[in-house]
Order: structure tokens, then sequence, then C-alpha cells
């Protein structure tokens, strides 16, 4: 039986397909507007994602290249979470501290292992 007649051709593997090059998904304007957006305090990476009709990942790669600080913690701001470590720090439980800022103890034990210095 000849099975080669029904095997399909092999393919020419010696020139390589290179896909197209990359170009930014957001014009320049539309970086400047999303910087802008980003650096309000109510505006998560979702909401400006939405507003620009982008992909989160084209937002999460804007905020590395340009160095923008986030706040990590939607409940609790930058303060607030300083707060929380020097408690932490002063031997208040965590349990006690997650209670007082109104968060859950595993979320604020997360955040606390995130952020610990080494």
């Amino acid at each position: 039986m000849l099975l080669f007649l029904y095997w399909s051709p092999k393919r020419d593997v010696t020139t390589r397909h290179l896909p197209p090059p990359t170009h930014p998904s957001l014009s320049p304007a539309q970086q400047e507007e999303a910087i802008t957006l980003l650096q309000q305090p109510d505006m998560s990476i979702r909401k400006v994602v939405s507003a620009l009709g982008t992909s989160r990942g084209t937002i999460q790669r804007l905020v590395e290249q340009e160095g923008i600080e986030r706040q990590t913690s939607q409940k609790l701001s930058f303060e607030q979470r300083e707060e929380a470590f020097r408690l932490l720090d002063e031997g208040v439980s965590l349990r006690q501290v997650a209670w007082q800022f109104g968060v859950n103890p595993e979320s604020l034990r997360r955040l606390a292992m995130r952020h610990k210095p080494l």
C-alpha cells in the first residue's frame, strides 16, 4: 500500500517566518491620557483600560515603563498601609489590625508579606 500518497507535503523549515513588527497599541496622545488618568487616586488600571478601549497588558506595560507608583490595595490608602505595618511591627495582632481597618486578615497578611523588607 502506498501510504506516502496520503501524507501532506513536508513543510519548508529552511526559511524562517518572522511576525510583522509590533506597533504601539496606544498613540502618543493616548499614552499621555493614560498616564494622566493613572495618576488620579481613584483610577484603577481596569478603569483606564475601559476608558481607552485597550488591553490590561498594554496599560500594565505603560505603568512599568513610566515607573508610575500604583496603589496595591484597593481598600487601604498608602497612609493606612503604613499605619497597619507600624502596628504589626509593634506587636499588635494581625486580626486586630485587620478589624481596625475593616479588611480581611488574610488580605492584610498577604499585603504585609509582599511589602515587608527581608
